[in-house]
């Protein structure tokens, strides 16, 4: 069962309905070049952690992507799936940062979800989980545009 009345979104509708909380496709760019430079897609502990990251950006995405065309009923019953499904973005891109972190690389970029490895405790209370799950369709985006490259 879907919406009896559909919704057209657009960028601009999202950057409207969220103005303080929110990270734009520019925003989303700049984070994404910093990781780029500091990683070393040739190790493969990079490698397999960003892949890892990507798939559950993936799976988290297609789940949100979905919710569009549900009926709030069945938002209601999918709600937990995304939920577990934001949460392993959120630990995966963690996972990245703390690579990054180990090997001395510039990780000031993770500012910008408030993720912080200085307290383990705290630190899940502090990410924007919105920020964060939007960073994550955004790769999904640039993904799915790249993969017409290969």
């Amino acid at each position: 069962m879907t919406r009896s009345v559909p919704m057209v979104h657009t960028y601009q509708s999202y950057l409207d309905a969220s103005p303080h909380d929110r990270i734009t496709f520019e925003q989303c760019g700049r984070v994404l070049d910093k990781i780029i430079a500091a990683m070393d897609l040739d190790d493969p502990v990079y490698s397999e952690t960003w892949e890892d990251f990507i798939g559950v950006a993936i799976t988290y995405t297609k789940i949100r992507a979905d919710f569009s065309l549900m009926s709030i009923t069945e938002i209601t019953e999918q709600s937990a799936k995304r939920t577990s499904a934001h949460n392993a973005v959120i630990d995966s891109l963690t996972a990245v940062v703390r690579l990054m972190a180990r090997d001395g690389h510039d990780t000031k970029w993770a500012n910008e979800f408030n993720i912080d490895l200085t307290d383990a405790k705290r630190a899940k209370t502090k990410f924007n989980r919105r920020k964060i799950g939007d960073f994550a369709n955004y790769l999904v985006y640039i993904n799915a545009l790249s993969t017409r490259l290969v």
